[in-house]
């Protein structure tokens, strides 16, 4: 027979050791014969259950330990596992089940491949594929392009990791105060792409211009032509002689010679 079980395991924060679970595997096992389906007997659901449950939690410790090593937060999962082979000619195992990965894929979103060998002689593959989500941070709110984030304008949203190919964020600490790099709907995921570092100078603002001569430090005021982050070379105009300049951001309302 081939068995199979969809399993949800929602995710606990990662600081707790336990995991709820969803449901009754045995529930959801059934034989497939001849295009004809029939109720598992009792010995064959409960190998089946032994076998699947085996590799959850075998895939639970793998998924744990992959969020660990990212630092996903809240890491939810859902399994589709299937036994390859029959079961209804084995015993239940009586002794714990040894799972061995046959080639333990790095994408948290690939099958992978187990096999599980009872000690009193039995051995079945399994086939296990999980469905990851993780709570992110979206736009609560439109927001413009060159805005500064702010936390009132986020909130958290679980989402599946396959549509977070781009990369995330989980936290308002890690991007509160960056600037929007393009305009951001509502419900859009935050990612590295839609960041830019903060606008540290704008258009028409008066900053301070500091150069260093003879040792000594002056500085004058000027008024910023254009918008500047840190680290950025823009143009300016003395405020006094009305000269323009070029000046490098050092901080807010802050630029430096040469």
């Amino acid at each position: 027979m081939n068995s199979s079980a969809n399993q949800n395991r929602p995710g606990l924060p990662l600081s707790n050791a336990t995991r709820a679970r969803a449901g009754k595997l045995a529930s959801a096992l059934f034989l497939v014969l001849a295009g004809v389906v029939a109720p598992c007997t009792q010995a064959d659901t409960k190998v089946a259950s032994q076998v699947l449950e085996a590799v959850a939690q075998q895939q639970d410790a793998r998924l744990d330990a992959l969020a660990l090593s990212k630092g996903w937060q809240g890491l939810e999962h859902t399994l589709e596992s299937q036994v390859l082979g029959e079961t209804a000619s084995l015993k239940p195992c009586s002794g714990p089940l040894s799972v061995t990965a046959e080639a333990t894929l790095p994408d948290p979103l690939a099958r992978q491949r187990y096999r599980v060998k009872c000690p009193e002689g039995w051995q079945r593959v399994v086939v296990s594929q999980a469905s990851v989500r993780l709570p992110v941070l979206v736009s609560r709110v439109a927001i413009e392009r060159n805005a500064t984030l702010e936390a009132r304008q986020l909130e958290r949203k679980v989402m599946p990791l396959e549509r977070l190919r781009r990369g995330f964020y989980q936290t308002p600490a890690e991007v509160v105060g960056q600037s929007a790099r393009r305009s951001l709907r509502a419900g859009q995921v935050i990612g590295p792409a839609s960041l830019a570092p903060p606008v540290l100078v704008r258009r028409g603002q008066r900053v301070t211009v500091v150069a260093a001569v003879g040792g000594l430090n002056a500085s004058v005021e000027a008024e910023a032509l254009e918008d500047g982050r840190q680290g950025e070379r823009i143009k300016l105009r003395n405020t006094s002689s009305r000269k323009p300049l070029e000046a490098k951001v050092t901080g807010p309302g802050q630029v430096q010679l040469p």
